[in-house]
């Protein structure tokens, strides 16, 4: 089986990323059932492509879909920088959750 890549010249996009971008909640060293306060940050798979595709200067899009609420313009300030959030499909809040 033989891979066909296009030449750089006929792409938009260095890179793209897609999928969903992940809210971490860390609560240290306490157990979860006993702790009131948890440390915030986005991670997984999202976020290592994105800081990979920094240090390599590449041209990166972000395809994916988040609800118009504080914590997705949360996870768009530091999850997303960086790359193109022009195909990014912003979702009506439902008013379900503590989002408020």
């Amino acid at each position: 089986m033989s891979l066909s890549i296009r030449p750089n010249s006929s792409c938009r996009f260095d890179l793209s990323r897609s999928g969903e971008v992940m809210l971490r909640l860390d609560h240290g060293r306490r157990a979860i059932a006993t702790t009131r306060h948890f440390a915030s940050g986005e991670g997984g798979g999202e976020s290592t492509l994105r800081a990979a595709s920094a240090v390599l200067r590449l041209d990166t899009a972000v395809v994916t879909a988040l609800v118009d609420n504080p914590v997705a313009a949360w996870c768009r300030t530091s999850s997303i920088k960086g790359s193109r959030s022009s195909y990014l499909r912003w979702v009506a809040d439902d008013g379900v959750g503590p989002w408020r």
